[in-house]
């Protein structure tokens, strides 16, 4: 601030989080990380580099190298400016200070290197892994041909589909904490399909799951209104107690006990049909 950049954020300590993502999404900027040269300041730097090029957000990072303090340069009258237009791009910037990590002459230590490469890359969106790859190939003096061999772990991830009536549930009980008082009694996680854990954690206030991130930072995911959220919960919840028919009439139980249940999920799915929560 001092130096005349009022848009700027101290983390004080703390490190950057998923938690801080939806707020700096919402703002739609520019980001440019800065952060001291030494050990700390470089790993700190990669991490919060890593995060914001796995999400989608523009910028990159600035080293103060040589013990600079950029305290001491604002008050010598030192222009800041260059410095931060000479950034770099966040996914440049973990791929070349992670390589820095590693000698690549050594061949136990270039086969360390690329495993940490590879899976950032395949961390990052689909549409800009081949460009990546061709990069880190370069830097590597490797065949791209290398990268292309993903785990299935990585696969599996990547399959995951995102239910929209679930996801956009999830997402507006985030945005708005006062909702999750009145559905909770009502919407429990594991009547959802896809999104369980997502929602659990939602109700947990445990944001580190990074599907529940997916689900945040994704644009594509609407933020319902009451009536709305209203509706799509009915909606959940019809589904799931006609499962829960069908569940039933396969228990090993009397006819009669049987014949109660299925009679009070069929009330519950009239009332729900006419706009009650149940």
């Amino acid at each position: 601030h001092q130096a005349g950049y009022s848009n700027s954020v101290a983390t004080l300590g703390t490190a950057l989080t998923p938690e801080h993502l939806p707020i700096l999404k919402k703002m739609g900027i520019k980001i440019i990380l800065s952060y001291d040269g030494d050990s700390a300041g470089i790993n700190a730097a990669i991490k919060a580099s890593t995060l914001l090029a796995q999400n989608s957000f523009e910028g990159g990072a600035v080293i103060f190298k040589d013990g600079l303090d950029p305290a001491d340069m604002i008050k010598n009258g030192q222009n800041l400016e260059p410095i931060f237009q000479n950034n770099t791009p966040f996914i440049e910037f973990v791929i070349i200070e992670t390589l820095k990590k590693y000698n690549l002459k050594n061949p136990h230590q270039k086969q360390n290197a690329f495993n940490d490469i590879k899976n950032f890359i395949f961390s990052l969106p689909s549409i800009i892994q081949e460009d990546i790859i061709q990069y880190a190939s370069q830097l590597m003096q490797i065949s791209t041909k290398l990268f292309r061999v993903k785990t299935q772990q990585i696969e599996q991830q990547k399959i995951k589909k995102i239910d929209t009536e679930e996801a956009s549930i999830i997402k507006t009980l985030y945005e708005d904490k006062n909702f999750i008082n009145e559905v909770v009694e009502y919407l429990t996680p594991e009547m959802f399909n896809n999104h369980q854990s997502e929602l659990k954690s939602i109700y947990e206030e445990s944001y580190d799951n990074s599907s529940l991130l997916d689900i945040i930072l994704n644009d594509d995911i609407k933020i319902l209104d009451y009536n709305s959220l209203i509706n799509s919960i009915r909606y959940i919840l019809i589904l799931f107690y006609k499962k829960e028919i069908n569940r039933v009439r396969f228990l090993q139980t009397s006819l009669e006990e049987k014949s109660h249940k299925i009679k009070k999920l069929r009330t519950k799915i009239i009332k729900l049909e006419k706009g009650e929560l149940c």
